[in-house]
């Protein structure tokens, strides 16, 4: 690893840290976008075919919907 020279390496070194953070704060609104589109795909399985365990199956997909939100709301608060 080469030692930092100048403003010019923090600057750049800072950049990155941020493109890396933007970008993975995007990727958790990308899988809360999956985990919403997941919750409404188990209403529409459990209307279409009835069993026992549909309101398990849609607690489940609540639960992981609510999980992938308060992760994303604790990174966005503590980056």
């Amino acid at each position: 690893m080469q030692p930092v020279n100048g403003i010019e390496d923090i600057l750049s070194f800072e950049l990155f840290g941020v493109v890396i953070k933007l970008l993975f704060i995007f990727l958790q609104f990308v899988y809360i976008f999956y985990a919403f589109m997941l919750t409404r795909q188990v209403k529409i399985m459990n209307r279409s075919f009835n069993t026992p365990a549909a309101p398990l199956f849609q607690s489940l997909a609540f639960f992981h919907f609510m999980g992938a939100f308060v992760i994303v709301i604790v990174t966005i608060l503590f980056s």
